[in-house]
């Protein structure tokens, strides 16, 4: 049980007592294509964990945090300079909606991705501040961890032109997800994050 006195999980259902799961309209497969549309700081001060975890490094070591690594920024930059807009051209040639999971400094700095993902009809979810940001960071102050929570959303509904639906958690050390849903019908006057335990009320 939380702090709030509700279940930490979704509720235990063994196989035996499971119905049958079934798809809308008799489909027999489900598809998500999920596409993580990054913001990585170049450095932040102070920080001696490398900032670039996870995936290739293109030099042997992983700088600290706090100076520019070069060689590992600027791969990823280039999946949103030119990578995602041939993504955006495959995907709409195929006639594929797919989901992206999208930072908050995205939003704020390269609000052209955001646009065009509207334009094609593609599902936008909030995920972090920005990626090297984890909220698993935060574990013992959460009052910080409500406030990067909140401010991506509010940025996400500015940007958007929308309340978001769902929120991506990313946490230490694999960058586990969690999809949650964010009460979507009254998400202007309350939502809530099931993992960390986050409500809000807006007067």
């Amino acid at each position: 049980m939380g702090d709030d006195g509700l279940p930490s999980f979704y509720p235990y259902v063994p196989l035996p007592d499971r119905q049958p799961l079934r798809f809308p309209d008799g489909a027999q497969l489900a598809l998500i294509i999920t596409i993580n549309i990054e913001y990585w700081e170049p450095f932040r001060p102070g920080q001696k964990e490398p900032l670039f975890t996870g995936g290739p490094m293109t030099i042997p070591h992983g700088l600290p945090g706090n100076v520019l690594d070069t060689a590992n920024w600027t791969w990823r930059e280039y999946g949103q300079r030119i990578g995602i807009w041939r993504v955006i051209e495959v995907f709409d040639q195929l006639g594929v909606k797919p989901s992206c999971t999208i930072n908050g400094m995205t939003m704020t700095e390269r609000r052209r991705i955001v646009d065009a993902c509207n334009e094609c009809g593609w599902e936008l979810v909030p995920h972090n501040w920005a990626q090297n940001d984890l909220l698993s960071d935060y574990a013992h102050t959460p009052e910080e961890e409500r406030a990067v929570i909140w401010r991506t959303l509010d940025v996400y509904e500015k940007a958007v032109g929308r309340p978001a639906k769902a929120w991506c958690r990313n946490a230490k050390p694999w960058r586990r997800r969690a999809a949650l849903s964010l009460a979507a019908r009254d998400a202007e006057k309350f939502s809530r994050n099931t993992a960390s335990g986050i409500y809000r009320s807006d007067p």
